[in-house]
């Protein structure tokens, strides 16, 4: 087994992060009067201060959703102490073994899903951290802290977490989904005519509806839409089968609404890339705002499906504002 203190795994290892922390923080947060709704969206979001945590004793980089305050005094009750045995027995690819820290940022983002938080939409929200080297999403973290909340009275069931890293796997998620053979074997055997066939579920946007993404749409013909708020929300759609494709053809997502789920999906087979199939940079000195949209899918061979048949001037109008 890798070192804890050699390898990438170490930043996952206390409870995943401090997601777990950051998760049950949400919802003591749900009726604070530091949120207030400005066109049905969530402003002046409360920060929890677990999120603090993952700058303690570290040098990487880490951009977030809100500044983080160096002087704010962090609570000692949220310091996370716990080692995660289920990440602990987990072997590091030999890549990324010695990884150098000035290599790493990571991306976070506390609450995702601000404006269905604000309405109460809670399947939504998510904390997301993802972890980069390099540029290069390599591990990502997804706490769902209102998971089951519909229908589990007992609220030590309620939320989950999910994580994975590339040369691993992913971890903590209902694989609902067909194996890489049999997704492949299908769309052979439909040939790749998505617009013909009942099944080609696309997740999208709930609050961000556009001419773009209608047109996008129109083209690649899918049986079933799912509009739905939060970048890590709409992934875990796509990571456990429920939609083929997360689409947003659209400026808007940051880097810290799509590290994580990138890290995820690409760990199990999948890839997150803008619309034209190319791999965002994670560096620390990018800009933060992902312009030219999010295209996410669990097979390789269906995305670049779906890169190929989305219309060029849906593409050449996010290029065109570059």
């Amino acid at each position: 087994m890798s070192s804890p203190r050699s390898s990438i795994i170490r930043f996952l290892k206390p409870k995943y992060a401090p997601t777990n922390v950051n998760g049950k923080e949400i919802p003591n947060h749900k009726n604070s009067k530091a949120i207030k709704v400005v066109n049905g969206t969530a402003a002046e979001l409360p920060f929890p201060q677990s999120i603090k945590l993952s700058k303690k004793n570290m040098e990487n980089t880490i951009p977030g959703h809100k500044t983080l305050d160096a002087s704010t005094e962090i609570n000692e009750k949220l310091i996370v102490n716990e080692i995660d045995e289920t990440v602990f027995s987990k072997k590091c690819p030999s890549e990324l073994i010695d990884v150098k820290d000035e290599d790493i940022v990571i991306w976070v983002d506390p609450l995702d899903g601000t404006t269905e938080y604000a309405k109460g939409i809670l399947d939504c929200v998510t904390v997301l951290i993802g972890i980069a080297v390099n540029g290069k999403a390599i591990a990502g973290v997804i706490h769902q802290p209102y998971y089951n909340y519909k229908i589990e009275n007992d609220e030590s069931k309620i939320g989950r977490t999910i994580w994975g890293l590339v040369g691993l796997g992913a971890f903590g998620y209902k694989n609902l989904q067909k194996t890489q053979a049999e997704i492949e074997n299908d769309m052979l055997n439909r040939n790749l005519t998505f617009g013909k066939n009942n099944n080609f579920i696309i997740a999208s946007s709930k609050s961000h509806r556009n001419k773009q993404l209608d047109k996008a749409l129109e083209s690649l013909k899918p049986s079933q839409i799912i509009n739905a708020g939060g970048a890590g929300y709409k992934s875990l759609l796509v990571l456990e089968g429920q939609a083929d494709t997360y689409l947003y053809p659209s400026p808007g997502c940051k880097k810290w609404d799509t590290c994580a789920p990138e890290a995820i999906i690409n760990s199990v087979g999948g890839k997150l890339t803008n619309i034209m199939g190319e791999s965002y940079d994670y560096k620390k000195d990018v800009m933060y705002n992902n312009s030219t949209g999010v295209l996410a899918c669990r097979s390789e061979v269906l995305h670049n499906w779906v890169v190929n048949n989305i219309p060029k001037e849906v593409k050449k109008s996010l290029t065109s504002q570059l």
